[in-house]
């Protein structure tokens, strides 16, 4: 009769096999991994998900944690000490940094700084940090400031999108106070938090303008989520933004094209006082700036009509601009969505005709035209029922 051994490894990838039989011997032999254990199935999770699969994936990834957990202390700083700094183990790194802060506490750091090696000491430092911002943000942050002269420019900057995360959460005042003690090198991360009630957009932004420190990460869709609670305050501010040099502290805020139709649809979709003002405000950008904000919306909305959307674009006179993206965003779609049907047909066609001219205009090969006939004929369909 064939042994589970026998049946497991018959399964699982030769690339793999080394080390799940680490794991199987030490089951059936009562011996700890080897260094050699960890070493392989590493590996084979960095050389990437086995068989190709996301399951094989997450189990050659419980495979690493079974041998790590059941591994001597001594083994796991073994397998640090060999392989600090190199890139595609740094999961690895962390899940044994973890398993040894789990078992001896602090007294990891403590080892970590004492090791004799300069560069395996910066480097599993600094895994330490990036290992331990997830869970503790704050004492990371302390350890952090009470190190950082004795390491590189950017040693720490795994831990500082958790650590300036736990910072927004409390306050924008709190934000800026970490910015600026960290030193944080710019790294130009978005974090996603909740920001509190109350959170000072305007002195933030404020601040960004004049710092003389580039952040390093900010909060994601900072600046939509400002026109959510104070829509014209937001809009003002941003339509008043002349657009940023490469070495302009508002760059990560103002560069990136996603700015203007997060924020448009933050607008659209807020209850909050201001809502017309702020549109009326953001009206003022320049054109291709809001004709891009209107294809990018649509995308983002997959040519769903939103309501709110459709409100705010006819009060800023684009309703016909928004309409328009939206149907050219149905044209890889069987059919247009259900919300289309929600609008007067008179709008619907006008729409239509305005989107085929826009098309027609931007390509005109014969597959296009045949591409244009057969979404036409969708449409008809859609909306007519023939």
């Amino acid at each position: 009769m064939m042994t589970l051994s026998r049946q497991l490894l018959l399964v699982i990838p030769l690339s793999c096999a080394a080390g799940w039989a680490g794991i199987l011997l030490a089951r059936s032999n009562h011996t700890e991994p080897s260094h050699a254990a960890i070493e392989t199935s590493s590996r084979m999770v960095s050389d990437g998900t086995h068989s190709g699969t996301p399951a094989a994936g997450r189990k050659g990834e419980r495979g690493v944690r079974e041998i790590i957990t059941s591994s001597s202390s001594a083994v796991l700083w073994e397998w640090l000490a060999a392989n600090s700094g190199v890139v595609h183990l740094e999961p690895t790194r962390f899940a044994i940094l973890r398993e040894l802060y789990a078992r001896e506490g602090i007294g990891v750091w403590t080892a970590i700084l004492a090791g004799q090696d300069e560069e395996a000491r910066e480097n599993l430092s600094d895994d330490f940090l990036g290992m331990l911002s997830s869970s503790d943000p704050w004492l990371t942050y302390d350890l952090f400031l009470q190190n950082k002269d004795a390491f590189g420019k950017r040693w720490g900057m795994g831990a500082n999108s958790s650590i300036l995360a736990a910072a927004s959460a409390i306050s924008a005042d709190k934000f800026i106070e970490v910015m600026e003690r960290s030193g944080f090198t710019d790294t130009n991360v978005w974090f996603t938090v909740e920001l509190p009630a109350g959170f000072d957009y305007a002195g933030l932004v404020s601040h960004l303008g004049s710092s003389e420190h580039m952040p390093s990460g900010l909060p994601m869709d900072l600046v939509s989520k400002w026109a959510r609670v104070s829509p014209q305050e937001a809009a003002e501010w941003l339509a008043a933004q002349p657009k940023p040099d490469g070495d302009s502290p508002m760059r990560y805020l103002l560069e990136d094209e996603l700015v203007y139709h997060n924020t448009l649809l933050g607008l659209a979709e807020t209850h909050a006082s201001g809502r017309d003002e702020g549109l009326a405000a953001l009206s003022k950008l320049p054109e291709s700036t809001l004709v891009k904000s209107w294809e990018r919306l649509a995308e983002k909305l997959d040519g769903k009509i939103n309501p709110a959307v459709l409100d705010a674009a006819t009060r800023m006179d684009a309703r016909d601009e928004y309409l328009v993206q939206s149907l050219l965003e149905t044209r890889g779609q069987v059919s247009p969505d259900a919300s289309w049907k929600e609008l007067p047909e008179a709008d619907r066609w006008k729409a239509a005709e305005l989107a085929e001219k826009r098309w027609k205009e931007e390509s005109s090969s014969p597959v296009d035209d045949r591409a244009r006939a057969e979404w036409r004929r969708r449409l008809q369909e859609a909306w007519t029922g023939k």
